[in-house]
Formats: structure tokens, C-alpha cells, sequence
């Protein structure tokens, strides 16, 4: 009894007597070794609290995880409306830091000034992680007003690099127009000065080469355009643009596509005489690459140049009414 009533009073917590059992068998009192059924209680009850604190834990985690839940709501909300309408420049802010006023008004870093635009009080240097990481996971809409695509940041900067609704300049060298690429061809057949084409030209895989002739009206002229010619192969549009600026004469065929497309096809341009096949010219200049992206710079189109001296080597006086004439083929294939 003496040892019962030494057990029963003992001033251990059950975890404190948990702990020291399983680190030094040693410290346990010799009833607790020889009575396997108080063992077996103990051990009971230390694993009934173990089990509620557990539950404890995964109750007091799923509390805070709801209320994280709410506030990241709350944030997306206001930041799905930002995308609608910044306060400032109206658009949607792509990237950190967000600023946030005191009374939890958002402005985007490039809108940033000593007020809130909202509610007009000092606006501080309060910025939002929260809503950084917000702006990184909701969609954004593409910048192309005619693109109707929203997607998450990640996604979004290599979509509008080939959106098909993205804004390109014209490639012919007098005309300012920019419009949504997929209408490209549209305005160059409309136009009346821009292309010779009302539509492009199909070509075939394996066609050969395709014959363009060209009469020059003065060379003594240091600048002169002729109208770009319209193909389709491979389901893609293309166009040969010829021209001549400050006596150099420049021929380059353009890929309706970004760069990363460009590099799947192989273009071979020839310049060579009147009336000629670019493989049988007497004298020729050849061009063999990739086409040239209609997203490149419109300046930066001219690379493909031959001096006045050398053209003058291909050039057919001619008779009337045609003047100084010259051929220029050339073969689209796909790698």
C-alpha cells in the first residue's frame, strides 16, 4: 500500500513521467517495472492526450489556414478589380512593389505619389508581399486590345510575344500603318500603294524557285520601292520586298511570324539577270538564311544589300518601254 500511495501522490505531469521512462529506464520506480497493467494504463492515457492535443493542433491549423484563406480572398478581390481599373494609369499592375495607403488602398509602383488617390491621405511607404504574390497567381489580360486571352504572368509574356493579335509596323518602307498582325495581309492587299497583290500566292513544298521582274525607272535615282509580293506556304504568309536607298539595293523576304518560327524555314534569294534562271545567270548575288521576322525593326529590314557597281553588272538596258531591268527568285522550304 505504502508503494501504491507513493505512486498515486507523485507530483510528475503524466508527460514529464512519459519522457523520463523512455530516456533513463533507470528513473522509474520499481512498481512501474513490475507492474505491467499501471504500465499499460499510463501508456493509454499518454497516447489519449497525445491524440487530442493532435487534434487540437489540426483544429487551431485549419482556423488559421480559413482566416489566411479569407484575407488572401479579400486581397484577390481587390486586386481582380485593379485589373479593371488601377486608380491611376488603369492598368493592371504586373509587377511589385504594390504600395498600400493605411486604409488599405492600392496603387500601382508607377503611380506612387505623397497622397492616396482613393481617399487622399498620406500614402507612406506601406507595400503589400501579400499582394505581390497575388498579381504573380491571378490572370492578366494581354496587353493587345484584340486579344481576348487572360492568362497568369508566367504564361502571359511568351503569349504576347507571338499573340497573333500583337501590333506590327507595316514592312513597307513609306507606310507608318501598324496594325494587329493577324490582319496584316489584309491592309497590304487593300492598299494601293504598299503591295502589288489583291492575295498572297500559294506556294508548294518542293515548287522551285519563283521568278519576280523588276524595271528600275532612273538609276540614276539614289532611292526607289517597288510593291512587295504576297506568298502563302506551309500555311504561313510571307513577302518579298525589294528596294534600293541611298544607291544600295536591298532584298528581303519577311515571315509574317516571331523569330522562333522564322528559324524553321530556309529562304534562298538570288539576284541575277533579265530574263534568266537564278542558276544559270551569268552573274548573280545570292542570299541563303532564315526569313526575316516581321517583328524585327522596320530599319533593320535592309540587310541583304548590294552595292550600285555590282547590280549594274545584272542590269538589262532593255527597250521600250521598259528600262533598266533585273530577275530576283527565290525558294521557301521548310527545315
Amino acid at each position: 500500500m505504502e508503494n501504491d500511495e507513493s505512486i498515486g501522490g507523485s507530483t510528475t505531469s503524466d508527460d514529464e513521467y512519459y519522457l523520463s521512462f523512455t530516456q533513463d529506464d533507470q528513473m522509474l520506480p520499481e512498481e512501474a517495472l513490475t507492474n505491467q497493467e499501471y504500465y499499460e494504463q499510463r501508456m493509454e492515457g499518454l497516447k489519449r492526450k497525445l491524440a487530442e492535443q493532435r487534434m487540437e493542433f489540426r483544429a487551431a491549423r485549419k482556423r488559421m489556414k480559413r482566416m489566411h484563406e479569407g484575407e488572401v480572398h479579400l486581397l484577390k478581390n481587390k486586386m481582380e478589380k485593379m485589373k479593371e481599373k488601377c486608380p491611376v494609369c488603369l492598368q493592371a499592375p504586373r509587377s511589385g512593389p504594390i504600395y498600400v495607403c493605411p486604409n488599405g488602398h492600392f496603387v500601382c509602383k508607377d503611380c506612387k505619389q505623397r497622397t492616396c488617390p482613393t481617399c487622399r491621405i498620406q500614402m507612406g511607404q506601406g507595400k503589400s508581399l501579400l499582394a505581390v504574390t497575388v498579381i504573380e497567381n491571378i490572370e492578366h489580360p494581354c496587353k493587345y486590345d484584340t486579344c481576348s486571352h487572360s492568362l497568369p504572368l508566367p504564361v502571359l509574356e511568351s503569349h504576347e510575344a507571338r499573340c497573333p493579335e500583337r501590333t506590327v509596323s507595316c514592312p513597307d518602307g513609306d507606310c507608318r500603318a501598324k496594325v494587329p498582325l493577324a490582319r496584316l495581309v489584309s491592309h497590304l492587299s487593300q492598299s494601293e500603294c504598299c503591295c502589288a497583290d489583291a492575295a498572297p500566292t500559294q506556294l508548294q513544298a518542293g515548287a522551285g524557285w519563283v521568278r519576280k521582274n523588276y524595271v528600275i525607272e532612273d538609276v540614276a535615282n539614289a532611292d526607289e520601292g517597288w510593291p512587295m509580293s504576297l506568298y502563302s506556304f506551309d500555311d504561313q504568309a510571307f513577302a518579298v520586298i525589294p528596294s534600293k536607298s541611298n544607291g544600295q539595293y536591298f532584298f528581303v523576304l519577311v515571315m509574317f511570324a516571331p523569330k522562333s518560327e522564322c528559324i524553321k524555314y530556309k529562304v534562298e534569294i538570288v539576284a541575277h539577270q533579265w530574263e534568266t534562271e537564278a542558276t544559270a545567270s551569268e552573274f548573280s548575288f545570292k542570299f541563303s538564311g532564315n526569313p526575316t521576322s516581321i517583328d524585327v525593326k522596320k530599319e533593320e529590314l535592309a540587310f541583304f544589300g548590294i552595292s550600285e557597281k555590282c547590280m549594274k553588272t545584272l542590269l538589262n538596258e532593255g527597250d521600250e518601254p521598259y528600262g533598266p531591268s533585273f530577275n530576283l527568285s527565290f525558294k521557301i522550304s521548310k527545315k
